[in-house]
């Protein structure tokens, strides 16, 4: 435990990393703690852990902090492993909560590229989340107003499709 607080953050990642490499749930509970660590490449290795691991434990303080007024100073990159990891672990309760940030309103002049990159991760967890339900929220994400929201919803869609295809089988000799 005291290696979760060390002071030089090389070591802390080294711990997350050990951690993931654990296959004990104890060792997934530490990653926990990463979750608010003050180095941003810490927290997204943990999350990501969480994510893979399918930690449903997790599934709260994800929804915590994906909903805190601080997610939205968080850069893209560190926003999307968090929506990536809540639609590995979220299941079919989160939706409703990914709508939502999804068909936010954005007024021109409040701040909407950070919101819309919110609503760009929904659609990345959306379809991470990949059920029925899932899918009609980013069906009806492609009328959305804002085009790059419209356009998420699409590529998320579009992706979906190009995943769930047959691969060809490689020619024989």
């Amino acid at each position: 435990r005291p290696l979760v607080h060390h002071p030089r953050a090389q070591v802390r990642k080294e711990v997350v990393r050990a951690i993931q490499q654990m296959n004990h749930p104890n060792a997934t509970d530490l990653q926990l703690s990463f979750l608010k660590d003050p180095d941003g490449g810490i927290r997204m290795a943990a999350v990501r852990a969480l994510g893979q691991a399918r930690y449903q434990p997790a599934r709260e303080l994800l929804l915590q902090i994906i909903q805190s007024r601080e997610c939205r100073g968080k850069n893209l990159a560190e926003k999307a492993s968090l929506f990536d990891a809540l639609g590995r672990i979220g299941g079919e309760v989160v939706i409703p909560i990914l709508e939502k940030i999804l068909r936010r309103r954005r007024w021109f002049f409040l701040r909407t590229r950070k919101r819309t990159e919110l609503g760009m991760c929904a659609a990345l967890a959306l379809k991470r989340i990949g059920t029925p339900r899932a899918i009609a929220v980013l069906e009806a994400g492609r009328t959305l107003r804002d085009t790059r929201l419209r356009q998420a919803c699409a590529k998320a869609l579009e992706e979906m499709n190009t995943e769930s295809l047959p691969r060809a089988s490689p020619p024989s000799s």
